[in-house]
């Protein structure tokens, strides 16, 4: 009897619809009503699997923000069945993403070497800086004598 308890309270979990998720935060769904723990994680994404492929890309955003990125393999899967059409849809998705995620790192990358690169030419700069001083201060030294 127990399990059928925690079965009716999971089925009465708060979630939102696609077209929530679609519409955003502010119109569609508060901070408020994101999931709180794993139980409500999962019921969001249960009750996401609705979405139709106008409201994908917003659902997967949705999971992989406010559940779990870990959650969005199972939905990928719940969500394309054995749906052929809605497979390759998600395969669509998933080389956007790694394409995206591949140039960002990139982009990270190069501003992480301009960085590195400017800080090694600013002392590379104090060092010629110090270096033409010493070497004028050894100049007058010897001028005085």
């Amino acid at each position: 009897m127990e399990w059928a308890s925690e079965l009716f309270d999971f089925y009465n979990l708060p979630t939102i619809s696609p077209e929530e998720v679609v519409k955003g935060i502010g119109e569609g769904y508060t901070q408020a009503d994101l999931p709180r723990d794993i139980s409500e994680r999962f019921a969001y994404m249960a009750a996401l699997i609705t979405a139709d492929e106008t409201q994908l890309e917003a659902c997967r955003e949705f999971i992989r923000k406010y559940c779990d990125p870990e959650y969005l393999s199972i939905y990928d899967i719940y969500w394309a069945g054995n749906d052929e059409r809605k497979m390759e849809r998600i395969s669509e998705l998933q080389e956007m993403e790694l394409s995206l995620h591949t140039a960002n790192e990139s982009k990270q990358y190069a501003n992480e070497g301009l960085s590195a690169y400017a800080e090694i030419g600013q002392m590379y700069s104090s060092y010629l800086e110090r270096d033409t001083k010493e070497v004028r201060g050894e100049d007058n030294e010897r001028s005085s004598i």
